[in-house]
């Protein structure tokens, strides 16, 4: 959560694949509107088609992997916020309370010698029993 600029620059570079991909389907388009009105080679028309689909298609993958982590990190920073809102909540006189036990405690596996809780913030605690 620190590292307030890690989900900007990542938007940043999925706005710019975005962009080169609005780029190159202009240009494809284009390569299309010439073979269909000037009489060309067909197997150059069709080796710069494919590279440019091949182009085309890398880009789309590439926002793709940029979108998922742009989730991902979206959804890593509001169940860390909702865990330090938790945190935040508590009194100082240790009351149990069943809807911040939930909004805290992802699971606790319970072991003949140890109790491992196991947070919602990733962290974990090993009690020896």
């Amino acid at each position: 959560m620190d590292e307030a600029d890690a989900l900007e620059k990542i938007r940043s570079k999925r706005e710019k694949a975005e962009a080169a991909l609005a780029t190159d389907m202009a240009k494809i388009q284009g390569l299309v509107r010439e073979n269909a009105y000037i009489s060309q080679d067909q197997q150059v028309y069709r080796q710069r088609f494919e590279e440019m689909s091949e182009q085309i298609e890398r880009q789309k993958n590439t926002i793709a992997e940029l979108q998922e982590q742009e989730l991902r990190l979206v959804g890593v920073r509001e169940k860390l916020s909702r865990f330090v809102e938790a945190l935040e909540s508590f009194d100082s006189e240790p009351i149990f309370d069943s809807v911040t036990w939930n909004s805290l405690v992802e699971r606790v596996l319970v072991n003949p010698k140890n109790l491992i809780f196991e947070f919602k913030n990733g962290e974990k605690i090993k009690i020896t029993i």
